[in-house]
């Protein structure tokens, strides 16, 4: 049973979810001719041998997750079962409180050597802007990211794995500015000029991703007549995403990024099909006809949304704040939340 306890803080190091500590304790039996009988707690292997019973309890301080018996004795009563189920939750109870104690303490995060994943959920008539003719575009955002591997499902779920949590930041950024699933306002820094028009730029946001910075979104005020001779192919420029055409042309702004980084108010009032961003639920969505970006708007490369606070006091790593799935034990009927 010491692996038990032993498995259960090694997980807690590991970084693994888990809802509540788990510690396991071993109970025997010495039972003479006349039917008397003592409950021993946390036997040795000795008393393992010579005794009449070996019984594994295992659990949470909320209730039993398993046990094991071996028995060497005809039957056990009802009442050596009571006294043994009671000793082991005492003993269990006592060895939960020293794993609380242990020093140093578990490291409740994700080793920085383990591999990281990421699911995603996309609209599912979106796969094939991701991935693209013979997989050309989800092959070159595994590439340029240097994600180990990314899964699409046809159902629109996208698992995401990488060996360090910026790489999975940037795999994720990617696949978000790919396909448009960003929130209006994300300020995109340092975004390379891929071509120059009349009408303005194109920025390259992601491989074969272009967007277009308009001539009336080049200056912090007015429609410049051109592009200013120091943008120029190669040049980077900080561009903010606002949205999308009618025919899903992705429109970028220069002069949302002026205005917000200078604590002005910004507002864009051509047609615009909005995002609220990948594995959102749409509630974040702008329905207004006029977009309007204050100084708040957001300064993140990331199109990840933020997740509620909350969690496990067992555990502070992915998952812990409601952000992904974390195992929990059933409550049984008419226990309290």
């Amino acid at each position: 049973m010491a692996s038990v306890c032993g498995g259960c803080l090694a997980m807690l190091d590991a970084g693994v979810p888990l809802t509540d500590p788990v510690a396991g304790i071993a109970m025997g039996l010495i039972m003479e001719p006349d039917g008397s009988y003592v409950v021993l707690s946390d036997i040795q292997g000795s008393e393992d041998a010579l005794g009449d019973m070996d019984f594994k309890v295992a659990g949470s301080a909320r209730g039993v997750s398993a046990f094991q018996m071996d028995i060497k004795v005809e039957g056990i009563t009802l009442d050596i079962m009571r006294q043994a189920l009671g000793q082991a939750a005492a003993g269990r109870a006592h060895i939960l409180t020293q794993m609380e104690a242990c020093s140093p303490p578990p490291a409740r995060a994700l080793s920085s050597w383990a591999p990281k994943v990421a699911l995603l959920s996309v609209p599912p008539e979106k796969l094939g802007m991701l991935i693209g003719p013979g997989g050309k575009t989800i092959k070159g955002i595994i590439a340029e990211s240097g994600a180990a591997d990314i899964v699409i499902n046809n159902s629109g779920s996208i698992q995401i794995v990488a060996p360090t949590e910026a790489v999975l930041a940037k795999a994720r950024e990617m696949i978000a500015l790919q396909l448009d699933e960003l929130p209006v306002g994300t300020i995109l820094r340092q975004r390379r000029v891929s071509s120059v028009t009349l009408f303005g730029l194109f920025v390259e946001l992601a491989p074969g991703k272009n967007g277009l910075v308009h001539l009336s979104e080049l200056a912090e005020e007015g429609t410049l007549a051109e592009v200013p001779p120091e943008w120029k192919v190669g040049s980077l420029m900080d561009v903010m995403f606002i949205g999308t055409t009618a025919d899903n042309k992705t429109r970028l702004s220069h002069k949302g990024v002026l205005l917000t980084d200078a604590g002005k108010p910004y507002s864009w009032a051509g047609p615009v099909s909005s995002s609220s961003g990948i594995g959102s639920s749409g509630r974040d969505r702008d329905s207004s006809s006029e977009n309007r970006l204050g100084a708040s708007s957001s300064s993140s490369s990331s199109g990840g949304s933020s997740s509620s606070s909350g969690g496990s006091r067992w555990y502070s790593g992915p998952g812990a704040d409601g952000d992904g799935y974390q195992p929990r034990t059933p409550r049984r009927d008419g226990e309290a939340a």
